[in-house]
């Protein structure tokens, strides 16, 4: 388990290395005029450091004692993406049941609160909910066999990638939208759900809501 000062310094190195990447790109092509102060800009760090706790102090040593109860197994490209799509699959079947599922709604309408939204408001998200995700992005990986290493690997990157979506950006992927899900796909879910519609479940790839009749446009 990290120690407290490794969690210091892995948030801070964190909060940085995003700052630096995405606060440009909304500066440059902004998809709403900021709306920044900086009490909800604390709040929303006060909810990056709670994620960051969550996941190195309880997540991790969840998945730790799952992986020691598993044979792990050789490193494989067919494993890895096995469990990335693995992870897709039951990431949409969790976020689809957080809005349909009323006890989980509970936990998960935190995250929907913000009008407005940018890349710190990713980490706007209560602890449980946080986990819960992580738990279920790790699982594939872990009954595959997958190392430790590569299975922290695969939640930070869809950490990262999270981030981006949630970025107050307004660009065109072109043909790419219709293969990843992109900030404009995301977006539309949380202004869905202002509306009272529910729909753009996927973290990665939409044609997982065409497949199941969620994809949505506004």
């Amino acid at each position: 388990m990290p120690t407290p000062m490794d969690l210091v310094v892995r948030t801070a190195a964190f909060v940085v290395l995003m700052a630096l990447i995405l606060w440009p790109l909304e500066l440059l092509w902004p998809r709403e005029r900021p709306r920044f102060t900086p009490r909800a800009w604390l709040g929303d760090l006060g909810w990056l450091v709670a994620g960051v706790v969550t996941l190195n102090v309880v997540a991790a040593p969840i998945v730790s004692v799952l992986a020691t109860r598993i044979p792990s197994a050789s490193p494989s490209l067919w494993r890895l993406l096995a469990s990335f799509l693995g992870a897709e699959l039951l990431a949409y079947v969790l976020h689809r049941g957080m809005h349909e599922v009323p006890w989980l709604w509970r936990f998960h309408a935190l995250h929907h609160a913000p009008r407005q939204l940018d890349w710190l408001k990713t980490w706007r998200q209560h602890p449980l909910d946080l986990l819960l995700h992580a738990l279920v992005v790790a699982l594939p990986g872990l009954l595959l066999g997958a190392s430790l290493s590569s299975l922290s690997s695969l939640v930070l990157l869809r950490r990262v990638y999270t981030a981006l979506l949630h970025a107050n950006l307004s660009l065109r992927w072109g043909v790419l939208e219709h293969i990843v899900v992109t900030p404009d796909f995301h977006h539309t879910h949380h202004a869905l759900d202002h509306q009272g519609r529910r729909g753009n479940y996927a973290g990665t790839f939409p044609w997982l809501d065409r497949l199941f009749g969620t994809w949505q446009r506004l």
